[in-house]
């Protein structure tokens, strides 16, 4: 069996706490980490897709969904499934969860045309919001995401790029309690981490100062996060459960199904990944 690890240029070699599985995977199969628009590549080779740090998606948005159509036409088995990728890709599936009553951050979901025509302001005076967060629906990275602090940038700001959009309130828990996220292998939960911002910043990605630690969590948490994960029925390799505890309970921000970072932060971490993997090439009918 061939397998790739799809990554971006940025990346090429994989992210530092995953490159462990070019060679501890090699008993079980041929496997190398191949940049996912990467032209020179003959897909056809492959026989499994895990799709990694595939970062800069939501640049080339069009070039990613040809891609993963085009290894779905080859009829190869991609992790997490090329159908549940499409469905995670635009942020608007968290509105189907608040329609099957999940407990996610309360959201307006803005559609571009909308947009052309929208008058933020009047939504956050509706729903008594301060201060807001406004992020496009396909993004990674806190890419092109805005919070606005109160009523005067709220009024004064426009839309940067075409786009669908998530508004949402500034949840002040993030910068009290942090950003939690829960690391499910194979449906299974694994571990939990705390991500919390820099002093001043609300973006807790690494990138933009903000700092990681493990996070002993509870069964109202876990439970809540079994839920968001039973709601789907394809198999998932990996899925990582982002939210934040507020005094109504422990509420959604996102699922990250597509390529998200699991914080394998000891070697004990690690080989439950590989051994998810492995369990995964193991049940495969390739």
């Amino acid at each position: 069996m061939r397998i790739a690890l799809a990554t971006c240029q940025q990346v090429p070699d994989l992210y530092e706490s995953e490159q462990y599985l070019l060679n501890e995977l090699s008993a079980y199969a041929a496997v190398e980490a191949v940049v996912w628009n990467d032209t020179s590549i003959n897909w056809s080779g492959f026989d499994m897709v895990i799709i990694r740090s595939t970062w800069d998606y939501h640049e080339h948005f069009t070039d990613f969904t040809n891609w993963l159509n085009q290894l779905e036409t080859l009829k190869i088995k991609v992790l997490n499934p090329v159908s549940v990728i499409n469905n995670n890709i635009h942020k608007f599936y968290l509105k189907h969860l608040q329609e099957s009553n999940l407990p996610i951050i309360p959201t307006y979901f803005l559609t571009k045309k909308e947009a052309l025509h929208f008058s933020l302001l009047d939504l956050a005076k509706e729903r008594h919001w301060d201060g807001i967060v406004v992020k496009p629906a396909i993004s990674a990275s806190a890419w092109h995401t805005y919070k606005l602090a109160d009523l005067t940038q709220i009024e004064a700001f426009q839309f940067p790029i075409e786009s669908d959009w998530l508004i949402q309130p500034f949840m002040k828990e993030i910068t009290t309690h942090g950003e939690i996220s829960l690391m499910y292998f194979n449906k299974q939960f694994s571990h939990a981490v705390v991500k919390n911002a820099k002093p001043g910043d609300f973006r807790i990605q690494k990138e933009f100062g903000g700092n990681v630690a493990f996070f002993k969590t509870t069964d109202e948490i876990i439970s809540t996060a079994d839920s968001i994960i039973s709601h789907y029925n394809a198999p998932l390799l990996y899925s990582r459960i982002d939210g934040i505890i507020t005094k109504n309970g422990f509420k959604i921000m996102e699922v990250e199904l597509i390529e998200p970072e699991l914080y394998l932060l000891n070697r004990e971490l690690q080989e439950r990944f590989l051994n998810a993997i492995i369990h995964q090439i193991n049940t495969s009918s390739i």
